[in-house]
């Protein structure tokens, strides 16, 4: 009896594995389908294709391919709190963690590009209302967490919109190439708009 349970165990553990195997190559596919294609033209046929099976093989996982597209911008959002989190935990400045939401971005396009797909053409993506309810939750916990280093004390609406709105709009001219216009780099725009924000209490 005992070992009849434990070989059940064992299978039941290998199955989760595997789906869980299973589920990050379709996401994968999935974020390589969106930097190709963008999430208006990607189909969960291209995406099907990328990750070596068939279509129906997706629906255990994902209902569609905004479902997709929610959980892989849920796990990038995850991953920058981390990063500011990270910093935080080794004694950084305000600066740093200012820094450190650019610099994530910087470094991984493909993330920011996640974030813009939200809204198509100023449509909000129908990701679900549970999902979209995380997605802003991790957001709101994201910019506290540049603010105060604790990403659940809360700043005034002023102050977190404010800090949002600097940094996405740095960001976009950034990825657009429209610093370039004015011979700007983002890292030192990104040092002064932090300069200008402590002075005036944006920032502890």
């Amino acid at each position: 009896m005992r070992m009849r349970k434990s070989i059940t165990t064992k299978v039941v553990d290998r199955n989760a594995r595997l789906n869980t195997e299973r589920r990050e190559v379709i996401l994968d596919a999935a974020q390589l389908v969106f930097d190709a294609e963008g999430l208006r033209n990607a189909s969960l046929r291209q995406i099907a294709k990328a990750a070596g099976c068939t279509t129906g093989a997706i629906y255990p996982y994902f209902k569609g391919k905004e479902e997709i597209y929610g959980e892989l911008l849920r796990k990038s959002l995850l991953a920058l709190l981390a990063y500011i989190l990270k910093q935080d935990q080794q004694s950084a400045t305000a600066k740093e963690r200012f820094m450190g939401f650019a610099r994530f971005y910087i470094q991984h396009p493909a993330d920011f590009s996640l974030g813009l797909y939200l809204y198509d053409q100023g449509a909000p993506i129908g990701v679900g209302r549970n999902l979209n309810s995380e997605l802003n939750r991790l957001l709101l916990q994201i910019i506290r967490a540049v603010i105060s280093g604790d990403p659940e004390k809360p700043g005034s609406p002023e102050q977190e919109a404010t800090i949002f709105s600097v940094l996405m709009g740095l960001l976009i001219s950034h990825f657009t190439d429209r610093l370039s216009l004015f011979g700007a780099e983002i890292e030192p725009l990104c040092e002064k708009a932090f300069i200008s924000l402590k002075q005036n209490g944006m920032l502890s």
